[in-house]
């Protein structure tokens, strides 16, 4: 099936309800209508109030909006895909993936093998190869492309260990923390609902495409988040005692 006949998601989207995200959940929607994403998730830090606001701006402007979140764990980072509840930080690998499982979500292991861990936790080869060990802890895709720096460094790593060794889906994401570039990485699958997204992923059948940051936008987004967080420390201090 070519391209263009297939739907696009992105998959690994920040908003301003992450420490480090620049654009509104609705500007981030507004975006992802503006240049032809069918689905998208939001995948806050360690919240989901950003994807349920998000969601609410999904009829406007017709692109699903699927509720995530990126969970630090005690071994890395984890999405959580579909999920109705907030899923706490800090956990265990193994109970968090126990807990996004029991939600009916989807297990997605972003970045899992950053070269960068300081600013991408990953999950790591070996945590990854313990989630084999019981059926029910198996994740159900891995992100192979990940528009990012960091993601461009392990895109063959995560390409060649996958299709050799874990063969889970493929998953595609942005990782943007800013409107301009969500829609650089997306997962494609058959269909254009955020329903046929979970379809796809579950019987191994999408694909991933896109392109990554240059050193100017990597550059734009370190820029935004430096005036957004200057700014919130003038409004902390300007508060009144």
């Amino acid at each position: 099936m070519e391209k263009s006949s297939l739907g696009k998601a992105d998959l690994h989207i920040h908003t301003t309800y992450s420490y480090d995200g620049i654009s509104t959940p609705e500007e981030i929607v507004a975006h992802a209508a503006k240049i032809g994403l069918d689905v998208i998730a939001i995948t806050d830090h360690d919240e989901i109030a950003g994807g349920l606001e998000a969601q609410k701006h999904e009829k406007k402007y017709g692109v699903d909006v699927i509720v995530g979140e990126e969970v630090l764990t005690n071994e890395g980072e984890v999405i959580a895909l579909f999920i109705k509840e907030k899923i706490k930080a800090g956990l265990p690998l193994f109970e968090t993936v126990k807990i996004i499982k029991e939600q009916g979500g989807l297990v997605i292991i972003p970045h899992p093998f950053a070269f960068l861990p300081m600013f991408k936790p990953a999950v790591g080869v070996k945590n990854l190869y313990s989630l084999f060990k019981d059926n029910h802890f198996k994740p159900d895709g891995i992100e192979i492309m990940n528009s990012t720096p960091a993601g461009k460094m392990s895109y063959k790593k995560n390409k060649r260990l996958n299709d050799t060794v874990f063969l889970l889906s493929e998953v595609g994401g942005s990782d943007a923390h800013i409107k301009d570039h969500v829609g650089m990485g997306v997962t494609l699958f058959k269909g254009d609902s955020k329903e046929d997204l979970k379809k796809a992923v579950l019987e191994g059948t999408t694909s991933t495409d896109g392109e990554f940051l240059t050193r100017r936008e990597s550059l734009a987004f370190v820029k935004g988040n430096i005036v957004k967080r200057v700014k919130k420390t003038k409004d902390k201090v300007a508060k009144p005692i």
